[in-house]
Order: structure tokens, then sequence, then C-alpha cells
């Protein structure tokens, strides 16, 4: 609705910086603040993008910012690819590890842990990170598979 009602959007921007700001009062020193995406306003001035970051910035001002708000920001975050960021341009690839974001209590398919070796290696080859999402439960258990996964990678 906020895409195509310009009070609605003005009552989602003023919802989301609020939250903002609370979370950047409220919780202590914060250092990274991960936009996740503008969805669904198209472009940074819809969002307030600016603002956004200016918000955060002056209640956190040691914080950094990723490029999700349709700014370049502070680093790049491709997602479900390993591509690096242009020459000294900080950046973290972002990774399922089980073909979903979110919650899947039964799912057919986990990256072998030589896949996910190789994205770590071609990450670091590049000066990057690599964020692997796991999809907690709605408590914030692991499944038993992720544990199992995760400690074959470790290992």
């Amino acid at each position: 609705m906020c895409a195509k009602d310009e009070a609605a959007r003005h009552c989602f921007l003023d919802f989301t910086q609020g939250c903002l700001r609370e979370l950047c009062s409220n919780y202590g020193r914060i250092d990274i603040l991960w936009h996740d995406v503008s969805w669904p306003l198209s472009s940074p001035e819809l969002w307030e993008s600016v603002a956004m970051s200016q918000i955060a910035r002056q209640l956190q001002p040691h914080l950094i910012l990723n490029n999700r708000a349709q700014l370049d920001e502070d680093f790049g975050t491709p997602e479900e690819h390993v591509t690096a960021e242009k020459e000294g341009r900080a950046w973290q690839a972002c990774m399922t590890f089980n073909g979903s974001w979110g919650y899947m209590p039964i799912s057919p398919y986990w990256r072998p842990v030589r896949e996910v070796v190789g994205l770590l290696n071609a990450a670091t080859a590049d000066s990057g990170n690599l964020l692997l999402n796991i999809g907690p439960a709605p408590d914030g258990s692991v499944l038993h598979e992720v544990v199992e996964h995760r400690a074959a990678l470790g290992k």
C-alpha cells in the first residue's frame, strides 16, 4: 500500500524511522546496521534513505551500514553469488545454507561442506566476507541438521 499511497508511505516511514531510533538509542553500542531491502519503495528518495542513514549515524556515529537502502554506504552485499565489489570497497556475500532465507523445518538441500569452503575461499580471496544464512526456527533455535552441517564445516 505504501508504494502507491503517499499518506501510507509517510505512516510507514514514520514507523520505520521510529523503530530505527529505538534500536539505535536503547540497546547500547551497535557496530553494524544491516538494511535488508527498501522494498516496496522503488527509490532511495521514496524510502528516504539519506534520512535513515543520518538518523542511524547521529545516534551511533561509529556504525557501518550496508548498501541495501539503495545507497552505496560502507559495504556491498551481493546475494546468492560471490562477487567482489570494486577495488578497496568492503563487501559481504550473502548466501543461504539450504536455499531459503527463512525457517524450513525440512530441507531437501544443504550446501555440501566442500561447496561452502569454496564460497568462503572465493570471498576471502577477494577480501570479502561470507554471510551464510541458516534460517533459525521461530523460537530462535537452530535445527539439528544445521548444527551437524556446521560442525562438519568447522572441522
